[in-house]
């Protein structure tokens, strides 16, 4: 089956735009091409990375893919990808979505605490342990526990901390 037809038929039974997108890309190396929801990236450090962009937009315009130019950039060494920061180095977190949760209150009800461990579940692979951290929190998601306790602030200031001592993950070699 034609590429062209594979995505019309992904539309017709209801796939949304990620399943469509890896669809699309299904076929290129992750080494130069990581998609992500409905956005992708072009990256390389070599001189190559003129081929992968031809090559990219070559299938966007065999699958009559639209580009929305406002979310196109171009030789960027450092950009923002949904609240990451991706560089050289690799890939850190957005320090703007930090500093949101770090002005944060301790959570007073349910509602407050979801949205607190929704924000650091975000991060949680930067965070080492952050399933243990999290336990005293998480907790309290279950149904008559005592919600105040030292071990639960203890976890919450433990978990903002180390929101702003994040490492940053480095990419791997595609060389070795």
């Amino acid at each position: 089956m034609m590429m062209k037809e594979e995505l019309d038929k992904l539309l017709e039974v209801g796939f949304i735009y990620p399943k469509l997108m890896m669809v699309i890309f299904q076929d290129f190396p992750k080494h130069f091409l990581e998609v992500v929801i409905d956005d992708f990236a072009v990256f390389s450090k070599s001189v190559e990375h003129l081929a992968f962009l031809r090559k990219t937009f070559q299938r966007c315009r065999e699958t009559n893919l639209k580009l929305h130019p406002g979310k196109c950039f171009f030789g960027m060494i450092c950009g923002l990808l949904l609240g990451h920061v991706v560089s050289r180095r690799g890939i850190a977190v957005d320090l703007k979505k930090v500093i949101v949760v770090l002005a944060l209150l301790p959570p007073k009800n349910v509602r407050e605490l979801r949205g607190f461990l929704g924000c650091v579940r975000y991060y949680r692979r930067f965070i080492k342990n952050y399933a243990q951290l999290a336990i005293p929190l998480t907790e309290l998601l279950k149904k008559e526990v005592e919600y105040s306790t030292e071990a639960r602030q203890a976890a919450f200031k433990e978990l903002k901390r180390r929101l702003v001592t994040l490492p940053i993950l480095a990419s791997p070699d595609w060389s070795k």
